[in-house]
């Protein structure tokens, strides 16, 4: 009589707030950015879910008993895929965009950034399939004619088009910048300007 067996591995892994990336995929762990539960959708080479976590919200996520010597995918998203069925789009919610992802040692990334990462299972358990996802900032406002030069932009004082409006960094808050601009735009025709996808 003979019997077949496997000694299965675990999978484990983390989203993080990943203000700094995509350099290292590290931050802030996060289960459900703006209120939306993200889901971990861990997906085989024929591209059918196998198995479906939530993500904690401390960014962590867990696969127990997983097959060996097996190539994986794993699909961050909103939407948690069926057991059988075809892998979910990579989806974040409104706001939020992929960074960087990276398995398996909390070092660079993956090259793509798309919330999607490949990776193989060998006989030992496999940590930090990690992901990487921020929410851009925008900066705005208006450069206008203060007639009365009260600081407040009256409903009489029209905006100035096609000022420059230049953005800086000053990391240590000294009011200063750091070296040259970060970016550069021109006021519209209202005098309106706006900064988008910025670090908080």
């Amino acid at each position: 009589v003979d019997f077949g067996f496997y000694q299965p591995v675990n999978i484990s892994g983390n989203v993080f707030v990943d203000n700094n990336g995509p350099t290292n995929v590290d931050g802030t762990g996060i289960g459900a950015p703006g209120g939306t539960q993200l889901f971990a959708n861990l997906v085989n080479a024929s591209g059918i879910i196998d198995a479906v976590v939530p993500v904690n919200p401390n960014g962590t996520y867990f696969f127990a008993d997983v097959k060996p010597n097996t190539t994986f995918t794993m699909v961050l998203s909103t939407t948690a895929g069926s057991v059988g069925g075809s892998a979910p789009t990579a989806f974040l919610p409104n706001g939020w965009v992929n960074v960087s992802e990276d398995c398996c040692d909390n070092t660079g990334n993956d090259g793509t950034t798309n919330g999607i990462t490949s990776f193989s299972v060998g006989l030992t358990d496999v940590n930090n399939v990690n992901f990487g996802i921020r929410q851009p900032l925008s900066l705005g406002n208006a450069v206008w004619n203060d007639a009365n030069k009260n600081g407040i932009k009256d409903a009489t004082e029209i905006g100035i088009s096609g000022a420059t409006v230049k953005l800086y960094n000053d990391a240590n808050l000294d009011g200063t910048p750091d070296g040259a601009a970060i970016a550069t735009t021109i006021t519209n025709s209202n005098g309106l300007y706006v900064f988008n996808e910025l670090y908080a």
